[in-house]
C-alpha cells in the first residue's frame, strides 16, 4: 500500500486551510476568553471579601459609637432631675437647685462620651433648654436653635421625631453634627414632656474612617443623606437608599463614565446602611489589558487565516492552469500538435482532484457534525440526522448500531518510524490515518453499512449490525482481523472500545461516553493482549456501590484521624486496605476510582495543613503528585505512586511538627463566637465539624489557650448574659437567648463562674446606674 503525502497536501484548499487554522487558533481565544470570565468572577469575589472585611469592622465600631449615644439617652430618659422639672411650666428657686444638678449630671455623661460635645434637654412645659453647662430661659431660649442656624419654632419641629428614639442631621458649610434624640411622655403617651439631645459632630465619627484617594466610606439613611470621611469631601457619586438592596453582594454602579464597585452593611440602630464604593478600575485595571489583547489576537488571527486561505489555494489547485500552460507551451516552442495523451492525463487530473474535494468536503461535513454532537459542542440531533441522511459519503442507517473507538497504544514501535524526529511522527501519524482509512473500507465498510471519521487523532466508526452478525461473531472477527494486520504489517498495536447496541442518533453521545470509558477502563485495568472490549463485556464485578461508597469516606475519616494521632503504621495499613478494597473494577465506575485517588491524596494534604499548622505550597508543588498520578497507566502503578506520596508526606511532618499553635485554633474559637447560641454547642459538635479526633480537639485546645473548649464556650454564653442583664433583660429571656436550655442552667453556670446568681448581679448593676 503506497501513498504519496506530497500529494495529499496538494489537494488541500481554501476553505480547509482556512477552516482548520481557525480551527486551532480560535479554541485558544475561547479559553482565553473563558479564563478572563473566570479571572472577572474570581476578582468578584476577592472585592466582596476585601470589601465585606473592611465594612465587618467599620460596622462594628459604628455600632458601638451608636449603642453608647443610645445607652446614655436611655439612661438619661429615667434621670430623676429630669423626670422632676419636666412636669413644671415655671422653676421655682428649689428647682433652680435641680438644675444646676441636672447640669452637673448631663456634663458627667459628656465626659464618658469622647465623640459627644454637647447633652441638651428641652422641657416643653417651661419652653427651656438646659445644656451641661448653661440654661437657656424662655426668654432666651431662641438662642440655643440659633447655633444650628434655626429658629425657636423651627428647630422644634426638627427635634420632633415619632418614635421614642431617633436622630436628625445638620449640615452646614463648615460642620454636620447629628442630633441623637430620646423623647419623654406623659402617662400613657398623651403628651411629650421633654426630649434629649446627644450632640455628636460626623468628624469625631469620620475620624475612625480610613482615608482613600480613590474610593469613600459613608453613612445613608432613607432620606438619602450620604456622610462621608472628613478626608472625602471630593468624591462626588451620588447614591440612593434603596441603591443598597442586599448585604453580601456587590452592587455595580456608574457616574460620569465611570464604574464604582460597592457593598454595604445595615446598622442594627436606626435605619443606617454603611457602604463602601471604590472605582470598578481600582481593582479590574489589569483585567482590561487582558480583554485589549484578546480583540488584537482575533484580528491578527482572522487576518492571518486569511491571507494563508487564499495562498495556498493560488498555489495549490490550478488543474486548469496546467492544461492552458500546456497548449502555450506547444503553440510558442515547436507548433507541433498538442499531445492528446497529456491533455487527457491533466483532465483525469482534474476530475480526481475534484471527486477527492468532494470527499473531503462531505467526510469534513459528517466529521464536524458527528465530534459537535458526542462532545456535547451542539445538541441539535437534527443537524446530525441531516448531515447523515443526505450525503452519499456515508451508508449508516438509523438502526441498530455499535459506536467503536480505535487507538493506537505505542507508535514509537511502527514499522513507518525510522527515527525520532517529530517531524517523521507527524507524518507518521497522517499516514495511519489514510491506510486505516484504505483497510477499514476493505475489510469492514464492505460488509456492513456504516461511516468512519477521525475526532482529535482517534478513529471513530458506526456499524450497522443485525443479531445474526453479532450471535456469530462475525463482526468481531472482522475487526480482529483488521487490528491482526497492522501487528503483522506495521508492528503497531491497536485497541478498538465497541459501545452496547443503540437504535437512534440521539444515542450517539451516550454509545461515545460507553466507548470512552472502555478505553479508559482498558488503559488501567485491561490485558495488553486485547483488542476489541465492548462496554457491556466489561464489567468484571457487581458490588453494593452505595454502601462502598459510605464505607470509603468512613475510612477516609479513620485514616486522618490515625494521621492527626500520629499513628503512622497503622494509618499506612488501613491506606494499603482501601487501596485493594475500595476501587471498582466496573467500567461504569471508572471515574469514581480517579475520584478516589484523589479524594485519598487530599485528605492526606488536609492533614498535613491541620498538623503541621501551615500551607507549604512549595512543598507541595515540588512533589509533582498530580504529574506522577497521570503517569500511572494500571491500578499497581497507582497503588506505588499513592504509597511513595504517603511516605514523603509522612517523613515532612515527622520534620516540620512544632510547639507553634495549630490553624484550627483560630478557627474553633471563631466558630464559638457564632454559635455560642446554640443549645447544641458542644465538644463533640465542633470535634465532628472539623472532622478531627474529639480527645485531639480538647487536648491541644487546652494546650494552646490555657483552658478547656468547654469553659471557653461557656465564658462566650456568660459575656453575652451580662450585656443583656445590664440591658434590662430577664434571666429567662437571656437563657434562651445565648443557647441555656432554661433559668436554672444558667444560674448554675454563671454562680459557678462569676461567684454571684445572674439575678444578684443584676440589681449590682442597676444600683451603680441609680447611683
Amino acid at each position: 500500500m503506497r501513498i504519496s503525502l506530497k500529494h495529499m497536501k496538494k489537494e488541500k484548499i481554501f476553505f480547509s486551510y482556512l477552516f482548520s487554522y481557525l480551527f486551532v487558533v480560535i479554541i485558544s481565544l475561547v479559553l482565553s476568553i473563558i479564563g478572563y470570565t473566570n479571572s472577572e468572577n474570581i476578582v468578584e469575589k476577592e472585592i466582596l471579601s476585601s470589601q465585606t472585611s473592611m465594612l465587618t469592622q467599620l460596622h462594628y465600631n459604628f455600632d458601638n459609637y451608636l449603642r453608647t449615644v443610645i445607652n446614655s439617652n436611655q439612661s438619661l430618659s429615667n434621670n430623676e432631675n429630669i423626670n422632676s422639672l419636666m412636669y413644671n411650666s415655671d422653676f421655682s428657686q428649689n428647682q433652680l437647685l435641680k438644675i444646676t444638678k441636672l447640669k452637673s449630671e448631663l456634663n458627667s455623661y459628656k465626659k464618658g462620651m469622647d465623640i459627644c460635645t454637647e447633652i441638651a434637654v428641652y422641657f416643653y412645659n417651661s419652653d427651656n433648654f438646659v445644656t451641661n453647662n448653661k440654661r437657656y430661659m424662655t426668654e432666651i431660649s431662641y438662642l440655643y436653635p440659633k447655633k444650628y442656624g434655626f429658629t425657636h419654632d423651627d428647630f422644634i419641629e426638627f427635634i420632633d421625631i415619632p418614635d421614642f428614639q431617633g436622630y436628625r442631621i445638620i449640615k452646614n458649610e463648615t460642620k454636620t453634627d447629628l442630633l441623637f434624640m430620646q423623647n419623654i411622655y406623659s402617662y400613657q403617651n398623651r403628651s411629650k414632656l421633654a426630649t434629649i439631645i446627644i450632640v455628636v459632630p460626623w468628624e469625631n465619627i469620620a475620624e475612625s474612617i480610613a482615608a482613600d484617594d480613590v474610593g469613600s466610606v459613608f453613612w445613608i439613611n432613607q432620606e438619602n443623606q450620604m456622610l462621608h470621611g472628613i478626608t472625602e469631601d471630593d468624591f462626588s457619586v451620588t447614591y440612593k437608599y434603596s441603591d443598597f438592596k442586599a448585604e453580601n453582594e456587590l452592587i455595580f454602579t456608574k457616574t460620569d463614565n465611570i464604574s464604582y464597585v460597592s457593598s454595604y452593611k445595615q446598622s442594627k440602630f436606626f435605619d443606617l446602611k454603611y457602604c463602601i464604593s471604590m472605582p470598578k478600575s481600582t481593582y479590574f485595571q489589569q483585567l482590561n489589558y487582558m480583554k485589549l489583547i484578546i480583540i488584537v489576537q482575533l484580528a491578527i488571527t482572522l487576518l492571518i487565516a486569511v491571507g494563508i486561505g487564499i495562498y495556498y489555494s493560488y498555489k495549490n489547485y490550478h488543474p486548469l492552469s496546467n492544461i492552458m500552460d500546456l497548449f502555450q507551451k506547444y503553440n510558442k516552442i515547436s507548433g507541433d500538435p498538442i499531445s492528446l495523451d497529456k491533455l487527457e492525463t491533466n483532465l483525469q487530473k482534474l476530475l480526481a482532484e475534484n471527486t477527492n474535494l468532494n470527499d473531503t468536503c462531505h467526510q469534513s461535513k459528517v466529521e464536524q457534525a458527528i465530534s459537535g454532537f458526542v462532545k456535547g459542542w451542539h445538541s441539535d440531533i437534527s443537524v446530525v440526522r441531516e448531515t447523515l441522511t443526505t450525503t452519499d459519503y456515508t451508508s449508516l442507517k438509523e438502526d441498530r448500531y455499535i459506536l467503536f473507538l480505535a487507538t493506537y497504544q505505542d507508535v514509537s514501535k511502527c514499522k513507518l518510524i525510522t527515527d525520532n524526529t517529530t517531524k517523521e511522527e507527524a507524518e507518521v501519524y497522517q499516514l495511519l490515518k489514510y491506510i486505516f482509512k484504505n483497510v477499514f473500507d476493505e475489510k469492514i465498510l464492505s460488509k456492513y453499512n456504516g461511516l468512519l471519521c477521525n475526532i482529535d487523532g482517534i478513529h471513530l466508526f458506526i456499524l450497522n449490525i443485525n443479531d445474526q452478525e453479532l450471535d456469530e461473531a462475525t463482526l468481531t472477527n472482522d475487526i480482529n482481523e483488521c487490528a491482526k494486520w497492522y501487528m503483522q504489517a506495521l508492528n503497531l498495536k491497536i485497541f478498538i472500545a465497541g459501545s452496547n447496541i443503540h437504535n437512534r442518533y440521539d444515542d450517539l453521545t451516550k454509545a461515545y461516553n460507553e466507548a470512552s470509558q472502555v478505553q479508559n477502563y482498558h488503559s488501567f485495568w485491561g490485558n495488553e493482549n486485547e483488542s476489541l472490549v465492548y462496554y457491556d463485556e466489561s464489567g468484571i464485578m457487581e458490588e453494593a456501590k452505595t454502601g462502598n461508597e459510605v464505607q470509603f469516606l468512613d475510612n477516609e475519616k479513620r485514616l486522618y484521624n490515625l494521621l492527626v494521632a500520629k499513628e503512622y503504621d497503622n494509618a499506612y495499613i488501613l491506606l494499603d486496605q482501601m487501596m485493594d478494597e475500595m476501587f471498582i473494577r466496573d467500567i461504569k465506575y471508572m471515574e469514581i476510582n480517579q475520584c478516589r485517588m484523589y479524594s485519598l491524596i487530599n485528605t492526606i494534604f488536609i492533614c498535613l495543613n491541620d498538623i503541621v499548622g501551615k500551607n507549604d505550597e512549595m512543598y507541595i508543588q515540588n512533589l509533582q503528585h498530580m504529574k506522577n498520578m497521570f503517569k500511572a497507566n494500571s491500578i499497581e502503578a497507582a497503588k506505588s505512586v499513592m504509597k511513595d506520596i504517603f511516605n514523603e508526606i509522612i517523613g515532612y511532618m515527622e520534620s516540620n511538627l512544632a510547639e507553634e499553635q495549630p490553624k484550627w485554633i483560630m478557627d474553633v474559637i471563631n466558630y464559638v463566637n457564632e454559635h455560642y447560641t446554640n443549645e447544641n454547642l458542644n465538644i463533640s459538635t465542633i470535634a465532628d465539624t472539623l472532622n478531627m479526633n474529639l480527645s485531639y480537639v480538647g487536648r491541644t485546645f487546652k494546650k494552646h489557650v490555657g483552658y478547656c473548649l468547654t469553659d471557653f464556650i461557656h465564658m462566650q454564653r456568660l459575656k453575652e448574659c451580662k450585656r443583656r442583664l445590664e440591658a434590662g433583660a430577664s434571666v429567662k429571656d437571656t437563657a434562651e437567648a445565648v443557647g441555656y436550655l432554661d433559668s436554672k442552667t444558667l444560674i448554675r453556670i454563671f454562680k459557678k463562674y462569676e461567684g454571684i446568681t445572674p439575678g444578684q448581679f443584676k440589681n449590682n448593676t442597676e444600683s451603680v446606674k441609680k447611683a
